[in-house]
């Protein structure tokens, strides 16, 4: 609306030059609104049953799915770009999970981790280390 306003009054004193420009921060705006709609429904999620695991995430519109046997998940801490990641591998496959969890939270989700994992020994780096 301010756009509209502005151009409105700069044709009426003349300044016609500047009418562009009021639609290119229209634009920009639009812009903007849909790259962040275009990220409304990112998730990611790891589930354990007793013999299986699922992990799945969505990036806007790229979908990976892993899921198998625990016995033969890999999971392990790493450092990628100062954010510690957990790195997930089954069946030649190699994806990095946890990728929005705060510092604050990660050592609670490295102890559920542990706790759920503790009897396939599945961890097999240290998760913390200096």
């Amino acid at each position: 609306m301010n756009a509209l306003l502005i151009s409105v009054m700069s044709i009426a004193i003349g300044a016609w030059p500047i009418v562009p420009f009021a639609g290119l921060e229209v634009l920009l705006i639009v812009v903007a609104f849909w790259v962040v709609s275009r990220h409304d429904d990112d998730f990611e999620q790891l589930e354990f049953s007793a013999d299986t695991f699922y992990w799945s995430s969505r990036n806007g519109r790229r979908v990976s799915e892993m899921q198998g046997n625990v016995a033969w998940l890999s999971m392990e801490w790493q450092l990628v770009r100062g954010h510690r990641l957990l790195r997930l591998r089954y069946a030649g496959k190699e994806v990095f999970a946890c990728n929005g969890v705060a510092d604050g939270e990660e050592r609670r989700l490295q102890a559920g981790l542990a706790q759920v994992c503790s009897k396939a020994a599945l961890l097999r780096a240290p998760l913390f280390s200096a």
